[in-house]
């Protein structure tokens, strides 16, 4: 199960990323923070409406999107990179 509730079967692993900083965090705080990122292609089982599971987190917007239409979303930076790299490995149905 991955982090919006959805049931998935692994593909592969697509892209390893890390991140470095110190700075303020949301709350105000000194943060020395160290991103670990493991993206994966995966297939959805059962689609089904995504459960926000992290409020007010990183899955509270969690949604399908149509694949011609993530162009027009607002990405991170890093995210989109990565998106751009490999959308062509995604099945198109």
């Amino acid at each position: 199960m991955e982090e919006s509730g959805q049931t998935v079967r692994l593909n592969r692993i697509l892209d390893l990323q890390s991140d470095h900083w110190i700075g303020r965090a949301p709350s105000g705080g000194l943060e020395d923070f160290h991103a670990l990122r493991i993206i994966y292609s995966a297939t959805s089982l059962a689609p089904s409406e995504p459960v926000v599971l992290d409020v007010g987190g990183t899955t509270e917007r969690a949604r399908w999107v149509p694949l011609w239409h993530w162009r027009r979303l607002s990405w991170g930076a890093a995210t989109r990179a990565c998106l751009e790299h490999h959308i062509h490995d995604v099945p198109a149905d």
